[in-house]
């Protein structure tokens, strides 16, 4: 009975010491978030040396905790970017969040965080926060799915740039004509026609219609050169519109 006993508090304390190398309390990952927090130069080395305890599975509650709630940049960034490296999808909608964050660091690090991820779940975290992130979000979100020529995203893309919202509407705009498929071309054509489009978002949309290199775009400038003819006071976008087309 005696060795039983003995043999049980041993496995406890394995267990115990499991749940503090995953970031439990006095564990590596809190004292690697304590060194981050305190600017610590030996934070780089801790994290080296926990490396294989710290990236597991186990550690991703305590790290969406330290990216979502702990009110340190560092602490945010250093979340973000374990978080990535762990490459538990769990993490997807914290990360996501993230890129509302003041902190560009720990924007790009979400950024990274989500590609590490996967393509899908990044592509529809960007979507995500084009509809309820911050500025910094959405044209953060705005570059990530013009690199990646998200086709799905273009409805998305499409309802920023129709809000009217100043840089966060040109970013939408350029990044329809950047990514340059068939389906931008509507959008750009009613944004260029529209009345109630600031007049700077309008040129931007005849712009991005001459950028795109395919036969819907160039119908799709016909189509505004000649919408504008019908309307007063464009003159300047109708000469606009003549030049690219």
């Amino acid at each position: 009975m005696s060795r039983l006993i003995a043999i049980l508090t041993t496995l406890a304390a394995i267990s115990m010491f499991t749940v503090g190398c995953a970031g439990g309390s006095g564990g590596p990952l809190s004292t690697l978030m304590d060194q981050v927090r305190l600017d610590d130069p030996l934070a780089d080395r801790t994290y080296i040396q926990n490396q294989d305890v710290i990236e597991v599975s186990e550690s991703v509650p305590a790290l969406i905790e330290y990216l979502s709630n702990d009110e340190s940049p560092k602490v945010n960034a250093w979340a973000a970017l374990i978080l990535g490296r762990i490459g538990d999808p769990q993490a997807v909608p914290a990360l996501t969040a993230a890129l509302s964050n003041n902190d560009a660091d720990t924007r790009n690090r979400a950024v990274g965080a989500l590609s590490l991820i996967g393509e899908t779940e990044a592509e529809e975290a960007f979507i995500e926060a084009l509809r309820s992130g911050n500025r910094d979000a959405r044209i953060t979100a705005l570059v990530e799915l013009e690199k990646t020529l998200s086709i799905n995203a273009i409805p998305a893309i499409a309802d920023t740039a129709r809000a009217n919202d100043g840089m966060v509407s040109k970013n939408a705009i350029d990044t329809l004509g950047g990514i340059g498929d068939a389906s931008s071309t509507a959008p750009l054509v009613e944004i260029a026609l529209s009345t109630n489009m600031d007049d700077n978002l309008r040129r931007a949309a005849i712009m991005n219609l001459h950028r795109m290199t395919i036969p819907e775009a160039a119908a799709g400038l016909q189509e505004v050169i000649a919408g504008l003819a019908g309307q007063e006071g464009t003159d300047e976008l109708l000469q606009l519109a003549r030049d690219q087309g």
